[in-house]
């Protein structure tokens, strides 16, 4: 019997990080692969992907699922739904035929001390089961008071002991997110935002999920209103600060993890597409996806601070500047900063020279919506930015 044989009739032997991404990738290129695995190989595979990030490990689970389905094979599900492990179970929970994906298995696994999906699922089951118990139902064409809400105030307010059925949800999703499960992650922010207004703590969270370098996410979605600061908080100068503070070290601890390599800039994910004439059928092609939701939202909040303090917001902004993973989102958005006032700009840095400096500082960093700015815009910066360029020494 080959070493490889070998591997798949006995135990999974634990691998680093990349390594195991590398190797369960290449072994599941061959079809039917996991139908020559015995259970203890199978097993421990499927749990050794709990240690991956979430982004990978959804990638890896799906590239096992994948093989599993290619011929419909029934038999190793049921080995996966009968295996004691509940990161096993869960898998098949997840992943499986639909009568793997019951309501009592997943307390099962839940029980056993699974987390990641169990919580978040047993959390979003309880919502729509006592809300589709509810007799409530929207008029149409009318605003929702507390639309965007997790638990929406038409329903739960009529609910009998619904802060106890809150608390109990709110333990599920919570023991979700204390195991870094982004769904969970984003459904708690929701709350914290829209249903307590408590943007001090959703900041907390969001930072979590940033760290995560989860790609498909909703923390942009407009119906969530994830922003990481309520504009209430923006408006006090001394808040704003502290604010602007948070988000900076926000936007540095998760370049720093895309720098070390803990999460990636771009990724490859499969992505839904409806187009059978390109791809031949309608169904999922892998594309490549950037990771940019720290730099969209970190850019948003200078912008917001900006728009409420205008030029007396500047101090507080170029204090950072000397961290030179955040000086060029800073310089650009201070130089580049202005409000329209009855159809006329109106910037933040009056002087021309003092706009272009920040804009061009910005651009020497590498960043690029500054360097495009310096290209593409009005007259005055780009002729002062081409009079800069030919004033250089030529390079060697």
């Amino acid at each position: 019997m080959s070493s490889g044989q070998e591997r798949k009739a006995y135990g999974f032997v634990p691998l680093e990080e990349r390594k195991l991404i590398e190797y369960i990738t290449e072994l599941l290129k061959t079809p039917r692969i996991v139908d020559s695995m015995g259970n203890e190989f199978l097993f421990g595979m499927v749990k050794s992907l709990i240690q991956l990030n979430y982004f990978c490990r959804m990638r890896m689970e799906v590239l096992v699922r994948d093989n599993i389905n290619l011929f419909q094979n029934f038999a190793i599900w049921s080995r996966l739904e009968k295996c004691s492990d509940p990161n096993v179970k869960i898998f098949a929970a997840v992943h499986g035929p639909k009568h793997c994906r019951t309501i009592g298995r997943i307390e099962k696994v839940y029980s056993r001390g699974e987390r990641f999906y169990s919580g978040l699922i047993l959390a979003k089951n309880m919502i729509r089961s006592i809300e589709g118990a509810s007799s409530y139902r929207k008029p149409p064409g009318f605003p929702e008071k507390g639309e965007g809400h997790v638990f929406r105030p038409t329903i739960w307010s009529a609910i009998p002991d619904s802060g106890l059925l809150i608390a109990k949800i709110l333990l599920y999703v919570r023991e979700s997110c204390e195991v870094n499960n982004p769904k969970a992650l984003e459904l708690y922010i929701q709350y914290l935002q829209n249903d307590l207004n408590d943007y001090a703590s959703a900041r907390i969270q969001i930072r979590k999920l940033l760290e995560l370098g989860e790609t498909r996410t909703d923390i942009d979605a407009k119906e969530y209103n994830f922003c990481f600061a309520s504009d209430g908080e923006l408006r006090d100068f001394k808040k704003a600060t502290t604010i602007v503070g948070e988000a900076v070290e926000m936007y540095s601890v998760v370049e720093k993890r895309i720098i070390a390599g803990k999460i990636e800039r771009e990724n490859e994910i499969f992505e839904y597409n409806p187009d059978a004439v390109r791809l031949g059928e309608v169904g999922y092609e892998l594309v490549v996806c950037q990771f940019d939701y720290h730099k969209l939202i970190f850019a948003e909040l200078i912008k917001k601070v900006l728009d409420r303090h205008l030029a007396k917001a500047i101090p507080i902004l170029k204090v950072h500047c000397d961290n030179p993973l955040v000086s060029g989102v800073i310089s650009y958005a201070i130089g580049t900063h202005c409000l329209y006032n009855r159809n006329v700009q109106v910037y933040s840095v009056k002087n021309i020279r003092d706009r272009f400096n920040y804009i061009f500082s910005a651009a020497k960093t590498g960043y690029y919506p500054a360097l495009e700015y310096l290209i593409k815009s009005d007259s005055v910066i780009k002729d002062k930015f081409l009079e800069v360029l030919r004033l250089m020494p030529p390079s060697l």
